[in-house]
């Protein structure tokens, strides 16, 4: 069986706008939302380094697992994509060196105003012609 495609849906109504801008290179998505940043991008910073029977013996609120050495499936978009879309309010990527397809979409998103994140959400919008969405952007932009 083979389905056609009716329409591409390209609005986000979970994501802030600022994950819409930093994946605007494929394919127009926008956000419905009004919350505009919400990516970081953090260095991870050397701690104590304990094995595995040391983390056995102990119970710790949290632990971050640093890989060291870079592999291919790092710059996997597809999982770039799926990383940086699973939140709704705040996503912060602790990285090494943030050079990997992950990294590059949170910097582009990052060193993005806030005004032309605005901008290009609002132009997909209309571009689109998604007059709900148009509406509230509009009273976002406003505020």
């Amino acid at each position: 069986m083979v389905a056609m495609i009716m329409k591409e849906l390209l609005c986000t109504y979970r994501n802030p706008i600022d994950v819409a801008y930093a994946l605007n290179e494929y394919g127009g998505i926008y956000s419905s939302m009004t919350r505009v940043r919400s990516l970081r991008l953090e260095r991870i910073r050397k701690r104590r380094r304990d094995t595995c029977p040391d983390y056995q013996q102990s119970t710790r609120p949290d632990v971050i697992v640093r890989i060291t050495a870079k592999h291919k499936l790092h710059d996997s978009v597809s999982l770039a994509v799926v990383g940086i879309t699973l939140h709704t309010v705040s996503c912060v990527y602790y990285r090494d060196d943030g050079e990997d397809a992950t990294g590059r979409f949170i910097k582009m998103a990052v060193a993005a105003s806030e005004n032309k994140i605005k901008d290009y959400n609002v132009k997909m919008a209309i571009r689109n012609w998604e007059k709900t969405i148009m509406n509230v952007l509009a009273e976002n932009w406003k505020q």
